[in-house]
This record gives C-alpha cells, sequence and structure tokens, in this order.
C-alpha cells in the first residue's frame, strides 16, 4: 500500500526460477508497472491499492494486461 511502484527485479528472478504460475502482489501502483509485470509473462497482478484510489483504470490495466 506504499504505492512506490513493484519490485520488477524479484519477479524476474522468481519467473527464471521457478515454473509456476506468479501473482504480483504489492506495490503496484501504475499501468507502467502493469506492463512491466506483463512483460515478464506473469500469471497476474493484484493493484488492489492503485485501484481504490484512482491510480490504476480497470479498464487500462485489463488492455495492458492482454
Amino acid at each position: 500500500g506504499a504505492m512506490l511502484g513493484t519490485n520488477r527485479e524479484l519477479y524476474k528472478e522468481l519467473s527464471r526460477k521457478f515454473d509456476i504460475d506468479i501473482t504480483a502482489s504489492g506495490g503496484v501502483s501504475s499501468i507502467d508497472d502493469v506492463k512491466a509485470l506483463r512483460a515478464l509473462d506473469l500469471y497476474g497482478a493484484i493493484i488492489g491499492k492503485a485501484y481504490y484510489i484512482g491510480a490504476i483504470d480497470l479498464e487500462k490495466a485489463l488492455e495492458a494486461a492482454k
């Protein structure tokens, strides 16, 4: 809930090491975060607070995640 961005390096490392579906959780605070996580081919992302406070539009997030 700090809205400081997601730990992209951690998710990149985890996705290289493990053959599992990874859902990013925590720090996702912008559409740029959603796009970066999509580029890592993660299973999903929780946008919680960013959606709640209006920092991320759900429709745009879904489009960026395609």
